[in-house]
């Protein structure tokens, strides 16, 4: 009986950031989530996870709050153009003050 090949855990982008593979049924984009907790609403980015000696953690990780983006859909328009910016350079956007 021959063997199946899975499909590859994630896909690397142009500039080299590895991303999880998209899920059937879901939304949200690869790398992110929402958060809804009494003290903490909105998306949380994380990117890239590297190993380290027990554990694993992303390399590029953000939170957009629903509060400081004025609401749920501008925080994921704002995480997507975050992760967007990201794949594209390679390189995280630099913050901005205020935000």
């Amino acid at each position: 009986m021959p063997r199946r090949r899975s499909k590859p855990r994630s896909r690397k982008t142009p500039s080299g950031i590895q991303l999880p593979r998209p899920r059937r049924g879901r939304r949200l984009p690869p790398g992110i989530v929402r958060l809804d907790y009494e003290k903490a609403r909105g998306y949380n980015v994380r990117i890239g996870y590297i190993r380290r000696k027990d554990s694993w953690r992303p390399r590029y990780q953000a939170y957009f709050a629903d509060g400081r983006h004025g609401g749920k859909a501008e925080a994921l328009a704002a995480a997507k153009k975050w992760l967007r910016t990201l794949i594209r350079t390679g390189k995280p956007p630099k913050r901005r003050s205020g935000h």
